[in-house]
């Protein structure tokens, strides 16, 4: 159909009157309309021409990828119908709101939090795309509408893609099609999507990940003016870390973002859900006050499910030993460290420990009531069991250097001498 067929007014299949023009695109429009029998608001999708197989064949297969991906951050199609000249229209969901695209165009970047929402919501929903096997092959923030409400909509299932299997991809399902034109848009397409290989969910991974390397940065870094440029970006083999060109973004996110960009298939991120536990571990990293420099992330961290996993099991350790070591003896008002190996500071004469010295270990935790004495480990010397305990006042956990100050002997039994314990402070956890 013509652009100048239909009009405000005009009835589309006896049944949905026309309210007015949303917007326009390569292929077709998209009519706001009313059913005149339910009084539905609703959103036609129509085709520019009828004579164009292409894009009718688009159009059902859209269809077709919406109605099989079952997530509620998928635009919704209720049905397909036919225009007075035969060819399909997509009756959908009317949205109020603006895409993406919109919004970068005029604030250029997002807050982090923002930007994290935004990918966090379309990985959950290409994690259901992928699981039935379809490849959406054009995320892009003209295809990711945000609602007034502040939700998200995927749109334009148009150019997905069914993957055949794993052992046997199916033939052409890359940027090309068999005349060679190409399918997707260059600047978010997947290296392998846009040289015409066979592809799978990591290319709209990459897409995702030039999508959030855009929204935080205000940069592609794949633009060209013309697609040979493009091309060749793609062809260097590795894409500028977003680190340089977002500095205010923590280290831990930008490499999830760099993780998503790997020029190689086979070196991204693997799957929707892998980059989902990685992008909340690095948001809880950057959250986090007690992460050390030893602990802190080089700027081009290769992340993958296996980097994500391995990054997060000592810590997953440490938390476990420590918490395997606490023992609730009743109402706690006390942390008793017993350390074997460490010589007490007396208040009266500190001296601060050597830099080039490792902080002392701390073998035993407990909780315990103010008159509970807490054993030495096994392996420490006899000598060390009749050392004093050092009682640790509990407060917040600061990686600080070692402050002691004397305290008053605590009350013992009658027929010994109370010995002389510390307090101290500021312990490092």
């Amino acid at each position: 159909m013509e652009d100048d067929q239909f009009q405000p007014g005009d009835l589309v299949a006896q049944r949905y009157r026309l309210d007015h023009l949303l917007g326009s695109g390569g292929m077709g429009t998209v009519w706001a309309a009313t059913h005149t029998v339910t009084g539905k608001s609703v959103a036609l999708k129509m085709l520019r021409t009828r004579h164009d197989a292409t894009a009718r064949r688009r159009v059902l297969r859209e269809a077709r990828a919406a109605c099989a991906v079952h997530h509620p951050s998928v635009i919704v199609i209720h049905d397909v119908i036919e225009a007075a000249d035969g060819s399909p229209v997509l009756v959908m969901d009317r949205l109020e709101g603006e895409s993406l695209r919109a919004r970068l165009d005029r604030q250029r970047t997002l807050p982090l939090a923002e930007a994290l929402r935004i990918a966090r919501t379309v990985l959950e929903a290409l994690e259901v795309a992928h699981a039935a096997a379809i490849v959406h092959r054009d995320l892009k923030p003209e295809n990711l509408f945000l609602l007034v409400s502040g939700e998200l909509r995927l749109l334009d299932f148009g150019v997905a893609k069914l993957i055949a299997s794993d052992d046997a991809p199916a033939a052409g399902s890359g940027a090309l099609t068999s005349t060679g034109a190409m399918v997707g848009t260059p600047f978010y397409m997947a290296p392998e999507q846009a040289f015409g290989e066979a592809i799978d969910g990591r290319a709209d991974l990459w897409a995702v990940g030039i999508v959030l390397y855009e929204c935080l940065s205000g940069e592609l870094p794949t633009r060209g003016d013309n697609l040979g440029q493009v091309l060749r970006i793609l062809s260097k083999g590795r894409i500028p870390p977003l680190g340089p060109r977002a500095p205010g973004v923590p280290r831990a996110i930008a490499a999830v973002v760099d993780g998503l960009l790997s020029i190689d298939a086979a070196g991204r991120v693997p799957t929707a859900r892998a980059a989902l536990d990685a992008l909340e571990y690095a948001r809880n990293e950057a959250d986090s006050s007690a992460v050390t420099s030893t602990e802190a992330r080089a700027p081009e961290v290769a992340i993958a499910a296996s980097a994500v996993g391995a990054a997060a099991r000592p810590v997953r350790r440490r938390l476990a030993a420590i918490a395997a070591a606490v023992v609730l003896v009743g109402a706690a008002s006390a942390i008793v460290f017993t350390r074997p190996r460490s010589p007490i500071v007396d208040a009266a004469a500190p001296v601060a420990p050597s830099p080039a010295s490792p902080l002392p270990d701390l073998r035993t935790i407990a909780v315990a009531a103010p008159s509970v004495v807490v054993a030495s480990p096994p392996s420490a010397p006899a000598a060390a069991a009749a050392r004093p305990p050092v009682v640790v006042t509990p407060g917040p956990v600061a990686r600080a250097p070692l402050v002691a100050s004397a305290v008053a002997p605590t009350t013992a039994p009658a027929a010994s001498a109370p010995p002389t314990t510390k307090l101290l402070t500021n312990v490092p956890f």
